[in-house]
């Protein structure tokens, strides 16, 4: 069951927003409401298993995008969006990752679209896993949790990053993209395929992922990365 959290300091408008998903999801969802940005808080430092978060970016104890910064920082792979009165936090919503940013006047509208292109995609990844590993030892590894993949220079090995661990398996970078088979790898660099769902920003020409590595990019690959990036990410 997906887990969506609604926060909003305004009682009535926390009630349309939480009528509004129930009548688009139906069953397939739970929904945690919050008045206060604390409780939430308290809520999600003890189980830290929400998918979704519906957030007001203006709020008295803490705003939305300070928000997001946080749960980001504990829980890389939720989903943010951001409801809003005012366009001119657009920028700031994008600059943490946050899947969709909606003006209040279009919620009716929009976020039913919206969560219904998220609830496709939980579906589409829940079934998309790898076994990595030796043929002795292989560990079932979700797509989700590949964080980058690289190919070791002193060795016939590609070692997988990811978020439960780091794990090695004789293989090539060009074998491991053709099995998998999946937009959200990128080649980024000869011998770095990274996950752009766990892509925390580019500045100049380095990738950061949202374990705080850096990945080098060369400037002949800089135009065709971002591309690629703003490619897969449109047609979510």
């Amino acid at each position: 069951m997906i887990k969506i959290v609604i926060i909003d300091d305004e009682e009535n408008i926390l009630n349309i927003v939480e009528n509004i998903v129930k009548k688009a999801m139906e069953n397939k969802i739970e929904i945690y409401t919050y008045l206060s940005v604390k409780k939430f808080w308290t809520d999600f430092e003890e189980k830290m298993d929400f998918d979704i978060v519906i957030s007001d970016v203006e709020m008295p104890e803490i705003g939305g995008i300070e928000l997001g910064k946080r749960i980001k920082g504990k829980k890389s792979d939720i989903y943010l969006i951001y409801l809003t009165s005012y366009s001119m936090y657009a920028v700031q919503s994008y600059e943490i990752e946050a899947y969709q940013y909606i003006l209040k006047e279009n919620m009716q509208y929009r976020l039913p679209i919206v969560l219904s292109s998220l609830i496709n995609k939980f579906e589409k990844d829940k079934d998309k896993f790898r076994f990595i590993g030796s043929p002795m030892n292989k560990e079932k590894i979700y797509y989700k949790e590949i964080i980058y993949m690289c190919k070791e220079k002193t060795s016939k090995y590609v070692r997988f990053v990811t978020t439960r661990g780091i794990y090695k398996e004789r293989i090539t970078l060009t074998q491991i993209i053709k099995e998998l088979g999946s937009a959200e790898f990128l080649l980024t660099e000869r011998g770095y395929v990274v996950n752009v769902n766990h892509l925390d920003g580019i500045k100049e020409n380095l990738i950061t992922m949202d374990n705080g590595e850096q990945i080098i990019i060369s400037r002949s690959n800089l135009k065709r990365v971002k591309e690629q990036i703003n490619l897969y990410r449109g047609r979510l």
